[in-house]
C-alpha cells in the first residue's frame, strides 16, 4: 500500500509524501499531530521509546525536504522507506494487523481519489 505514496519523480515529494503517512497512520494511536505543532515537537511529543532516533532521522529528513533548497538524496529516501516499514510494525503491533491493513487502503483509497481529481 505505500507503493502509492512511493509514485512521484521527486524524492522530496516522495518524503513529503511519507510523512503524510506516517502522520496518518499514527493518528489511529491517537498520536494525531497538532495544527500549531513543528515537525521536531510533533516527533519529540509522540515519545516513541523504541522509534525515538528513527523518527528524529525522518523528521530530519522531511524538514530538509520541505523547507531546504537541496533535494533529498536516494539514499534519504530508502532511509525514509525503511522508518516508514518500522512505524507500520509499531502501530500493527498497538491495534493489529486487521484493523492495519483496513487503515492501509482506506488511507491509500483516498490518496489515489485526491490525485485523480488533480488530473
Amino acid at each position: 500500500m505505500i507503493l502509492n505514496y512511493a509514485i512521484s519523480s521527486s524524492n522530496n515529494i516522495r518524503v513529503i509524501n511519507y510523512y503524510s503517512y506516517i502522520e496518518k497512520l499514527l493518528s489511529k494511536l491517537d498520536k494525531k499531530r497538532f495544527i500549531s505543532e513543528t515537525s521536531y515537537e510533533y516527533c519529540n511529543r509522540l515519545g516513541i521509546a523504541n522509534l525515538g532516533d528513527r523518527l528524529n532521522q525522518l523528521t530530519d529528513i522531511f524538514n530538509k525536504a520541505c523547507y531546504s533548497n537541496e533535494k533529498v538524496s536516494s539514499e534519504e529516501v530508502i532511509i525514509a522507506h525503511s522508518i516508514v516499514h518500522e512505524i507500520e510494525k509499531y502501530v500493527k503491533n498497538n491495534i493489529g494487523l486487521l484493523k492495519l491493513i483496513m487503515y492501509k487502503y482506506i488511507i491509500t483509497l483516498r490518496q489515489t481519489k485526491k490525485h485523480l481529481k488533480k488530473r
